[in-house]
């Protein structure tokens, strides 16, 4: 049995993927983001872990057209690294 390799794991609520910085798609979106809001289930978490500071990666998460709330924001450091934790929860259908 092939287990999933972390980059593409899905859990029934939750997606883990890696997020390199968010690529431009020409129109000041980002196709990354769009197809992980779009194959993230309703009530879904999406964590993101990445070394991009809050001023430039939560204009990116935080675009309108995405039906999520950031719910979690963290800070961690180890050694002379610095890490930006997001947790965001996407809406649940209406």
């Amino acid at each position: 049995m092939r287990r999933p390799s972390v980059r593409s794991a899905k859990l029934p609520s939750l997606r883990v993927a890696a997020l390199s910085p968010p690529e431009s798609d020409g129109g000041g979106g980002c196709p990354r983001l769009a197809e992980t809001h779009r194959v993230l289930a309703p009530g879904g978490k999406y964590v993101v872990v990445s070394y991009g500071e809050p001023e430039d990666r939560l204009p990116a998460l935080q675009q309108p057209r995405f039906e999520w709330t950031l719910i979690d924001q963290a800070t961690l450091r180890k050694n002379n690294a610095r890490f930006y934790v997001y947790v965001l929860l996407k809406a649940e259908r209406s």
